[in-house]
Parts: structure tokens; C-alpha cells; sequence
């Protein structure tokens, strides 16, 4: 039941609007995405204005005949629905006021229900706890926020400029989403927005150190979230400050700092200051949780962002008791590429691997992704970190990794080398190979 608003400009509005579009239904195409029959108080509206788009999605007349003819068919009216037809296109309207007759009727709609949320919180007031009450109230608050308003239609001349600029930046030699920084990846793929990127691997390979090196690099020029329930704030901290700083991280761990060292860890931090990161180390999150922050991240800076979760398998489920492990990562997974789409921002998820992965010289394949098949499913790109001195004794150790990725939406699948440093927990490319000359 709607709350009791008193708004008698809306109650007129909705008997303006039908009239409007059983006079002029050219004007429905201006008000359709603006408001929908639940946006309608008045029962016998509604029902007229869901006959009316039916109609015009089957792409048949509408005039007084076709209207009442439905109208009988498909409600609850009563035999006088000509007659209440009639009745509504004698009525005082302009179609040229069919934008704002809607909007009238948006915005009672709106106001109506966000009063049905504060009395769902008041009667939730005496069970819920404060963290069940925040999640509805943001979680209804954005639905009513987001319903019914954002236009996603592109025309063509639009779609072919866009095309064009993009092209242009690939002809630069650049990706046509965010960059991951690395030679040989940014060949081959990029983050773009609205996609859901997995990176795995097994544990000590290194995958929060690459996550962590994407992330710093794209916080100096643009927001960056980065949940982590693996390690807390302070040991991404230390990894930072031996990235950037150049400092052994063993030396920062444990203090024993020469003066030197210690300069240029001042002079790493004062860089940090300057950049949009947002580490966020609770230890038990949820999705909802996740979209929480992030959605209030989009909504503090404008432009595009990058979200980095560290890691897949430690996210609290949110399904009903007795789901399987399977059917929970399989919901994860999927409200995180609708995330991803709502945003328009590129998540990187991290992801283990299974027990299979644990062998130095086995190449790792989809098949090893931890405890759901849905993972891959759901992913738009899949990417493995494979490091065989993970599994070797420190004086056999070369420093080489690979980069596998063996998933990618509208690309190919590739190898590309990297190295790992392990003092700085630092990713990077090889120096490039000497390139070929005929004279030599």
C-alpha cells in the first residue's frame, strides 16, 4: 500500500498523460523511459497506460476502439471501459506537456517510495541490526534512485564517432581500455570498462603483488578501490613503500632502515598522499558491501575508476542457508560483472587456484579455477600468474614468471613473460631483445 501523499497536481497529471497518448501517441516515444504504470496511483490508469505501451510494442493502432477493446481483455474493467475511454480524451490536456505531466508523476512515485523505505526501517527497527538496516536503506535507496531513468540508447552517428576516437588511441598504440602496465599483457588485452577480469593463482606466486602494482600505477591519475580481506592495510603499506621507494621489503618489515633507505621511503609517502587509493582491509565483506563503497567512490569523482578485490574465495556469501558452494561463488561472481556494468568500471578479482595448480612445471587451466565452474562462466577475461621458482630452492630461482591469459572477451589468448623481484615484491617487464640487424 503507497504511503498517503497528498499531490493533487500528480492525480491530474496521470488522467493528462493517458488522454495525451490516446490523442497524440507520437508523444508516448517522448515520456516512455520517464515514467512506467507502476508509477501510476490510480488503478485504472495504470492498467490503461500498460495497455497503451503493449500496444505500441506490438506496433498496433492506438486510438479509443483498440485501447478499450484491451483494456476489457486483459484488467479487471467493468463493461463501461469504452466509455471511460471516451470519457478520458475529453479531458483538458496538451501534448506538448506530456514530458511534464510525467515528470509530475515520476516524482510522487518517487517520494512514495522512499517513505514505504522509512516505514520498512522503522518496522525493521526492533529485530534488524544497524548493519542490515544500512545495507537495505542503500541497497533501496540506489534501485530507486537508478529505476527508470538512465537512457542507454546511442545513435549511430554517436556510436561511430566513439568508435573512431577509439580507434585513433589504438592507432597511438594505445589499449583501448585501462592499461595494465606491463610490455607484453598490454599487447594483448586491457581493463576495459564494465569488465570483470579474473586473475589466479596459487598462494606465494604473487597475485596480490601484481594486483597491488596495477592498482598504484592507476591511483596516481584516477580513483582506485582496493578490497582486500587477505592482508591488513599496513602490510600493503610496507609492499608500496618497497615498490615504489625501491627498499627492501625485508629491511621494512623489520625496521632496519639505513638513513638513505629511509629518505626515500619519505619521498614514496609524500607521492602516496597524492593518490586516489582506497584500501579498505575489512576482514568479512560481502558484495553489497563492495557496492556500497564503490558506488559512493563513483559518485566523488567523475571519470572512470578501477575496482580490485583480493580475493574472490573470502567474500561472505549472501544466498540462502544450504547453498552450495558452487551456486554461492556462482552468485558472487555474477553481481560483480553486474557491478562492474552498472559502474562502467573494470574490476580485477583475484581468484585461487585448486591443489591441482601445485606442480612447478604444470601449465595452469580453467579447469583449476577454485570451487565453481561459474567463475569462467561469468568472467569476460581470465588471466593465470605462473611463477615455477615458487616450487624451487632460492639458489635455483631466475626470477621468470608468466602471465597466462587464457580467457578474453573479443581477443586471443597469450603468453607473456614478466619478472618478479621478490626484495621489492614488484612485477616487471625484461629488457626488451636485441633487436635484429642485417650487418651483424
Amino acid at each position: 500500500m503507497n504511503p498517503p501523499i497528498r499531490h493533487p497536481e500528480a492525480d491530474e497529471a496521470e488522467r493528462s498523460l493517458v488522454a495525451c497518448a490516446l490523442l497524440a501517441p507520437a508523444t508516448i516515444d517522448d515520456v516512455e523511459g520517464a515514467v512506467t504504470w507502476k508509477d501510476f496511483r490510480n488503478g485504472l490508469y495504470s492498467d490503461l497506460w500498460k495497455v497503451i505501451i503493449g500496444l505500441r510494442c506490438q506496433q498496433k493502432p492506438i486510438d479509443a476502439v483498440a485501447v478499450a477493446n484491451e483494456l476489457k481483455r486483459t484488467s479487471i474493467a467493468t463493461d463501461n471501459a469504452f466509455a471511460t475511454v471516451a470519457e478520458i480524451i475529453q479531458s483538458w490536456c496538451l501534448p506538448g506537456n506530456a514530458t511534464y505531466y510525467a515528470k509530475s508523476i515520476r516524482e510522487r512515485a518517487i517520494k512514495e517510495r522512499i517513505l514505504r523505505l522509512g516505514m520498512n526501517l522503522v518496522a525493521m527497527g526492533e529485530t534488524a541490526s544497524v548493519d542490515e538496516m544500512l545495507s537495505v536503506a542503500e541497497r533501496d535507496l540506489t534501485a530507486i534512485r537508478d529505476t527508470g531513468v538512465e537512457e542507454r540508447l546511442i545513435d549511430s552517428r554517436s556510436l561511430a564517432n566513439y568508435a573512431i576516437e577509439e580507434l585513433q588511441e589504438r592507432r597511438k598504440g594505445l589499449p583501448p581500455g585501462m592499461p595494465f602496465g606491463f610490455r607484453e599483457i598490454d599487447r594483448h588485452a586491457s581493463m576495459r570498462p564494465g569488465q570483470l577480469w579474473i586473475l589466479a593463482a596459487r598462494p606465494r606466486i604473487g597475485k596480490s603483488a601484481f594486483a597491488l602494482n596495477v592498482a598504484t600505477r592507476h591511483a596516481q591519475s584516477r580513483p582506485v578501490l582496493f578490497a582486500t580481506m587477505e592482508m591488513r592495510r599496513d602490510e600493503l603499506i610496507d609492499r608500496i613503500f618497497a615498490d615504489h621507494a625501491g627498499v627492501n621489503h625485508d629491511a621494512i618489515r623489520d625496521g632496519q632502515l639505513f638513513d638513505e633507505q629511509w629518505d626515500r621511503i619519505l619521498d614514496a609517502s609524500a607521492r602516496l598522499s597524492e593518490w586516489n587509493l582506497h584500501i579498505d582491509d575489512t576482514a568479512a565483506q560481502t558484495v553489497t558491501s563492495i557496492t556500497s563503497k564503490a558506488r559512493k567512490l563513483k559518485r566523488r569523482h567523475d571519470g572512470r575508476g578501477l575496482i580490485v578485490i583480493d580475493y574472490l574465495q573470502l567474500i561472505e556469501p549472501e544466498t540462502e542457508r544450504g547453498a552450495t558452494r558452487n551456486d554461492q561463488l556462482a552468485s558472487i561472481t555474477r553481481r560483480l560483472k553486474v557491478l562492474a556494468m552498472e559502474l562502467d568500471w573494470p574490476i580485477l578479482c583475484l581468484s585461487q587456484l585448486n591443489r591441482s595448480a601445485d606442480d612447478a612445471d604444470k601449465r595452469p587451466t580453467l579447469s583449476m579455477l577454485r570451487d565453481s565452474g561459474a567463475i569462467e562462466q561469468d568472467a569476460d577475461n581470465v588471466m593465470f600468474l605462473h611463477r615455477a621458482d615458487a616450487y624451487r630452492k632460492p639458489a635455483d630461482c631466475d626470477g621468470k614468471a608468466t602471465a597466462i591469459i587464457l580467457k578474453q572477451r573479443g581477443g586471443r589468448e597469450a603468453d607473456c613473460d614478466l619478472l618478479w623481484t621478490g626484495e621489492h615484491v614488484r612485477f616487471h617487464d625484461p629488457p626488451l631483445a636485441k633487436a635484429w640487424n642485417p650487418n651483424d
